[in-house]
């Protein structure tokens, strides 16, 4: 099964993924001022959440940004899929929020393989 890699650059994109591919999103955040990246919404029948990791930045002083948010997918079950996740920090309103969305079409591991929408292989 494949390990799809994919950042805050492919918002709103339209990324086909195979049953049993991984899932893997970075994002950039600063949790050292409270913003962390947290899910809104899942198509739980698509796709399941397997673990959130974090890294820190190596440099700079602190409380500098240059760390990642790390989230990682299965695709369990063919058909369309959504993910949004939303930067906040706890105490700010919802609508304060930046927010990052991906779409998901997962195939049978068995279907031919297919480019992504926009003609990149992922």
């Amino acid at each position: 099964m494949a390990e799809l890699h994919l950042e805050f650059a492919d918002k709103n994109r339209t990324v086909i993924a195979k049953v049993g591919d991984t899932i893997v999103i970075k994002l950039p955040e600063n949790a050292t001022t409270g913003f962390q990246w947290k899910i809104h919404s899942l198509t739980e029948n698509t796709l399941t959440l397997e673990s959130t990791d974090g890294t820190q930045s190596t440099w700079g002083a602190p409380g500098a940004g240059g760390s990642e948010a790390i989230f990682r997918f299965k695709a369990k079950a063919t058909g369309p899929g959504k993910v949004i996740m939303k930067l906040t920090r706890g105490t700010e309103r919802e609508d304060s929020t930046f927010e990052f969305g991906l779409n998901f079409n997962v195939q049978s591991s068995s279907s031919i393989d297919q480019p992504s929408p926009e003609g990149r292989p992922l």
